[in-house]
């Protein structure tokens, strides 16, 4: 099999090899290959990123959703320094201490050295793993659907060895799981938003909201004490209270109802951002603000996009349009336009943009990824990606981790001294 990025690969044809209880698949060339993997023992320390950049611990960035990454970005032409190959998509990863972290399709969920693109685990879970992991305090988080042979779940893994520490069955989760101060957040499909102890899987306190059943807006946010989630059928956003599960407020019903919620609630500044979508009108997209406060809302302006935001700098940052669209920059505080790059920029509506310093980073369902300028929405460069749905970059150390259709990329920089690692 072959690595790019100055990686080669010689095949090993072993179709199955157990260590310490993680099941590690083995290479073998050709499209239909296993994930590449050539991992030391599962039992090895956890290797350690020599760049001394900042972790990436959950999607979009953070707890509050707000989409801002550490970075920094790639300087320099953007280079491919490696591609872990999946036998199905691959998704975009959440990158600590040096090992970036993503589930795909095929059922594992990954564990890959970000300084050389090898393998350090990869855990069987035989359900569709398409969310993020959240990694905090040396333990995987990641939920689960359900399958015909399998509930849906919430696990917790060795971050060093993938192993399974703990589990709670009959939470089938599609979204994303949220961590903060020792907490773990599910927002489940039998409607519950769920909390855990992070360190034992006990359930702290489940509340019934009727919870989004979108893979991306079904993924609550924490911030200031609070526990953000959409719910579909009455179309409300709930806040409640992070420690004990009790509601704060509901927000009055927006769109009509019932609404199907296309990204997660980012939080910032004392007001909550989302976009929703009216059932009854499938092609009518909104993206509302309300007080983190109190739920009022205090300006909806409609949309042509269904990705996540980014919310920073006193602005809001989404992709709009269809499968060729464009990337949109609002004042937070009136929803007013600021710039809109397109339609040059081939980004999908579903893209989910990144901030890294003063640098945007959105990738397409086409396969381009762009870095643009977050004051001006000027293009800096763009490089091809292969494959398709690479639409969740994330950005550390100086390096662009996408996702895609045959697993996932690393891409650096000719002026970051990353690639003559490899």
């Amino acid at each position: 099999m072959n690595r790019q990025g100055g990686c080669r690969w010689i095949p090993v044809l072993v179709v199955i090899a157990v260590l310490g209880g993680v099941l590690a698949p083995a290479g073998r060339s050709g499209a239909q290959a296993r994930p590449t993997a050539t991992a030391g023992p599962v039992g090895n320390p956890r290797p350690t990123d020599q760049r001394g950049s900042a972790d990436l611990p959950m999607w979009r960035g953070n707890a509050a959703h707000t989409g801002v990454h550490p970075g920094p970005g790639p300087k320099g032409t953007p280079t491919l320094l490696w591609h872990f190959a999946t036998r199905d998509t691959a998704f975009g990863p959440s990158v600590v201490d040096g090992v970036a972290y993503f589930g795909s399709d095929d059922g594992y969920l990954y564990a890959v050295v970000t300084a050389t693109g090898q393998q350090h685990w990869a855990a069987p879970l035989a359900a569709w793993t398409g969310a993020a992991p959240a990694v905090v305090d040396g333990l995987v988080f990641v939920g689960t659907a359900r399958t015909a042979d399998r509930s849906g779940a919430v696990y917790a893994l060795d971050a060093r060895t993938g192993e399974t520490r703990w589990r709670a069955d009959g939470a089938e989760v599609v979204g994303s799981i949220t961590v903060a101060g020792g907490t773990v957040y599910a927002t489940r499909l039998d409607g519950y938003l769920s909390a855990y102890v992070a360190s034992s899987g006990k359930e702290r306190w489940r509340v019934a909201i009727d919870a989004s059943a979108s893979p991306t807006a079904a993924t609550p946010t924490v911030a200031d004490g609070k526990v953000f989630a959409a719910a579909d059928r009455d179309g409300r956003i709930h806040a409640l209270d992070a420690e004990s599960g009790t509601v704060i407020w509901q927000s009055p019903p927006i769109m009509g109802a019932p609404v199907h919620w296309r990204t997660p609630a980012a939080v910032a500044d004392g007001r909550l951002f989302i976009i929703g979508q009216d059932d009854a009108t499938p092609s009518s997209f909104a993206m509302l603000c309300l007080d983190a406060q109190s739920g009022a809302i205090l300006w909806s302006t409609p949309t042509g996009g269904a990705g996540s935001l980014i919310a920073a700098g006193g602005r809001i940052y989404n992709a709009e349009g269809g499968k060729i669209g464009h990337l949109v920059a609002r004042e937070a505080a009136s929803g007013a336009l600021v710039w809109d790059v397109g339609p040059g920029v081939f980004v999908s509506s579903i893209s989910g943009p990144a901030l890294a310093g003063d640098a945007i980073y959105v990738a397409s369902s086409q396969g381009p990824l762009y870095a643009l300028d977050a004051v001006t929405g000027d293009v800096r460069w763009q490089t091809a990606v292969a494959g398709k749905r690479s639409i969740s970059p994330s950005i550390v150390g100086g390096v662009v981790y996408v996702g895609s259709k045959d697993g996932l990329y690393a891409i650096g920089g000719s002026d970051g001294g990353v690639s003559a690692r490899l």
